[in-house]
């Protein structure tokens, strides 16, 4: 559904009507094309480290799914906030005022964190029986 979403020609539409929320439109599309990709790296990259080859399910990557999930959101409010006051004010800033300025940075930072903790705590697992393996398989 997110590709039909991404795929679908909707500038087509800016032929015959005055759209001027395109801009929006076309942010909201590259975040969901961003997040597909970084969910399929994810657990396409797990799948091929896995050495135990046990198949695993969709519900035992919900933890590092959850933090994609937040820092997208995080980056979608920034950029709503953004581009859609754009839509009836286009020399808007959200960086010009210090609540706006310190609100961007909040959502930058919170998708900042999350992803720098999915890799911490996610990431590269360090498993003793596959090192040895390795070990054993040199020798």
């Amino acid at each position: 559904m997110i590709t039909a979403f991404v795929v679908f020609p909707i500038e087509w539409m800016s032929l015959w009507f005055r759209l001027p929320f395109m801009l929006l439109i076309a942010d909201i599309r590259q975040g969901l094309f961003y997040f597909v990709l970084f969910a399929f790296w994810l657990i396409f990259a797990d799948e091929h480290l896995n050495e135990n080859k046990s198949y695993r399910t969709l519900m035992d990557y919900w933890r590092n799914l959850l933090f994609i999930t937040i820092a997208s959101v995080a980056l979608l409010v920034y950029d709503i906030c953004e581009r859609g006051m754009q839509l009836s004010n286009p020399f808007f800033s959200i960086w010009s005022s210090d609540i706006g300025s310190n609100f961007a940075l909040a959502t930058i930072y919170i998708a900042s964190i999350c992803t720098s903790t999915r890799s911490a705590m996610f990431g590269p697992r360090s498993n003793k029986n596959a090192l040895n393996a390795s070990v054993n398989r040199r020798l």
